[in-house]
């Protein structure tokens, strides 16, 4: 009975990860829209898309790659559903960085196929958790760094052209987002590594370079090059990476719920690492448990929410235990093995460096495979064992149904089954995706003031960045968020773009945070048009303001 349910799972694993990544997709992507994060990829694609310069006409503070790498969704056939499909892309990433990741551990430690494929789908499942499937930056930078390391862990000493790939695919993640400027130095450490010739470790310095060129080279088509490193380095500060890599783990590591949910599992791998493995069959019921512990907990969380939220504490500090374990064996086994899972833990590291975000949740595939190793070790001991680790996907799949149950919004509780107006008849923009009824009354009162508007040039503030993409239009002020952290140096060309090129000012009356917060999530910009416009007309949630000079009429 016991050799069936194995073959069974044997043949099952990886359909069951294709059918949990499917699940994913029909069940949550076609479900929510917010008035901030979720659109603010796509508007800036758009306006590549219409071919506006990035960094010239477009203000955007990041590198160039996510606005030109999402666009692809307004050109046919995609444009058919763009924001549907962008979010089935972006699961297509977790999901093929989840499923690369694991492979690379499959080849490392010869793993099953079927221990393989489970392991892919736990770690697709927590890189999900209630993250709202939308273009961003870091998941971006994780696809693309996890891309250059598999290339870097095959056979790059019969096949320099691996290198290559590596290369390219690391320069595109540091053209991401800032923290993944590490991809490439990546790359190079381990070509020295794992090549473990001099010959390997220049041809990649080569190949970066000419990567490098490369990228110069699109980015002449797609941006100002002269005003690239200027705004890219105008926002981030220090002090920013010091709390966003550093600061927020201790935090999170203090935490009541992480010391209950981690410290159990900390203990088990501390003692396993140094009695160098599983000696009986206590040790691996012991791990099984605390796996389980931590799980008891976010469920726990989840269960008990009245709002969109994540217990990030707990999950990042699994992160820091998972970290400190894969540098011990890497330290300990001088495998290239485990060089590479900490190179894992590096890029995971990377993605939680944000100023909203901070969190390596986004690539939990580095932690699940750790502790996948220790509990591969232990499950050919008893049945029971093996039947406790299958269960941990499907007690995973039942919490993270449970968390995707309130839909990501600054704007107060949104839950998923409340979500059943059809966004299709705001715009062919949002075809296929649902919201709640009160969202549609926003952007339809939204659409009737630009139509209104007609030809004028116009700007909606602070927030609702898809406001030009329903519509095909272009942003006269070339930026549809200006939140003072998305703005860098720019404030005064944009000041500049109000007075001479904006007509009239759309802004929203409950956008959250409000236009008048401190610091980074605050909206100078919105706040000069209330102050200085003229107000010509006042409805339910918008107040519609006009340019007090006649310059822009002319």
């Amino acid at each position: 009975m016991i050799s069936r349910c194995e073959h069974l799972l044997q043949k099952s694993a990886w359909p069951i990860f294709i059918l949990i990544v499917l699940f994913y997709g029909f069940m949550y992507a076609p479900y929510g829209l917010d008035n901030n994060d979720t659109g603010f990829i796509l508007g800036l694609a758009h306006q590549v898309f219409l071919g506006e310069s990035l960094y010239d006409k477009i203000i955007y503070v990041r590198p160039p790659v996510s606005p030109v790498l999402h666009s692809f969704v307004f050109y046919k056939p995609f444009s058919i559903a763009p924001v549907l499909v962008d979010r089935f892309f972006v699961i297509f990433q977790i999901a093929t960085y989840s499923y690369i990741s694991t492979i690379i551990a499959k080849k490392y430690f010869n793993w099953s196929g079927a221990f393989a494929g489970v392991v892919a789908s736990i770690a697709f499942v927590f890189s999900c958790h209630s993250f709202p499937f939308m273009a961003w930056h870091t998941i971006d930078g994780i696809f693309f760094s996890v891309l250059a390391i598999y290339f870097i862990t095959l056979d790059v000493n019969k096949n320099n052209y691996y290198l290559f790939f590596a290369a390219c695919f690391s320069v595109l993640a540091a053209a991401s987002k800032q923290p993944f400027y590490l991809s490439p130095v990546i790359i190079l450490g381990l070509s020295f590594i794992v090549g473990s010739k001099i010959r390997i470790f220049f041809i990649a310095s080569v190949s970066i370079f000419c990567a490098g060129v490369l990228f110069n080279i699109a980015l002449g088509d797609f941006g100002a090059r002269d005003l690239f490193f200027s705004a890219i380095s105008s926002q981030t500060s220090f002090s920013d990476l010091l709390n966003a890599g550093f600061s927020s783990y201790r935090k999170d590591v203090s935490k009541l719920r992480s010391i209950v949910g981690v410290l159990p599992l900390f203990c088990v791998l501390y003692f396993l690492i140094m009695k160098n493995g599983m000696k009986n069959i206590s040790s691996g019921l012991i791990l099984v448990s605390s796996i389980f512990i931590i799980l008891m907990v976010v469920a726990q969380f989840y269960f008990y929410l009245e709002d969109w939220s994540q217990p990030l504490a707990v999950f990042d500090t699994v992160f820091v235990t998972t970290f400190l374990c894969s540098a011990v064996m890497a330290w300990k086994t001088r495998n290239d093995s485990w060089i590479i899972i900490f190179t894992l833990h590096i890029i995971a590291w990377s993605a939680s460096i944000s100023w909203g975000y901070q969190t390596a949740i986004l690539y939990a595939a580095p932690s699940v495979i750790t502790i996948a190793f220790f509990v591969e070790r232990s499950i050919n001991q008893k049945w029971f064992i093996k039947a406790a680790c299958v269960a941990i996907l499907p007690v995973s799949l039942v919490i993270f149904y449970v968390a995707h149950e309130y839909y990501y919004s600054l704007e107060g509780p949104v839950r998923r089954e409340s979500m059943t107006a059809d966004m299709s008849a705001i715009s062919p923009v949002l075809k296929s995706i649902k919201s709640t009824p009160e969202q549609y009354d926003l952007y339809a009162q939204l659409m009737e003031i630009m139509n209104k508007l007609g030809d004028s040039k116009y700007v909606v503030l602070p927030n609702l960045p898809l406001a030009h993409a329903l519509q095909g239009k272009s942003n006269p002020l070339g930026i549809d968020w200006p939140l003072n952290a998305e703005i860098g140096k720019s404030e005064n060309k944009l000041l500049d773009r109000l007075s001479n090129r904006v007509e009239f000012a759309i802004v929203y009356k409950n956008s959250s945070p409000k236009p008048e917060t401190e610091g980074m999530f605050g909206s100078k910009i919105t706040q000069y048009v209330n102050e200085n416009w003229r107000l010509v007309e006042s409805t339910e949630k918008f107040s519609v303001f006009e340019n007090p000079s006649d310059r822009v009429r002319h």
